[in-house]
């Protein structure tokens, strides 16, 4: 496989296990207080898992 397509596959397998839904045109998530925080200023936090 190719790295985008191993990337891809990644990101849709995080997205699938995460609590996000369509807002729109835009995603909104069920953001986990105290999860981790990633990102240079860390504006990226992380996302509770599907119930």
């Amino acid at each position: 496989m190719a790295d985008w397509q191993v990337s891809s596959a990644q990101v849709l397998r995080a997205v699938a296990h995460s609590d996000v839904v369509p807002c729109g045109d835009q995603l909104c998530a069920d953001l986990d207080p105290r999860g981790t925080r990633s990102g240079d200023r860390t504006q990226y936090r992380a996302v509770r898992p599907r119930p």
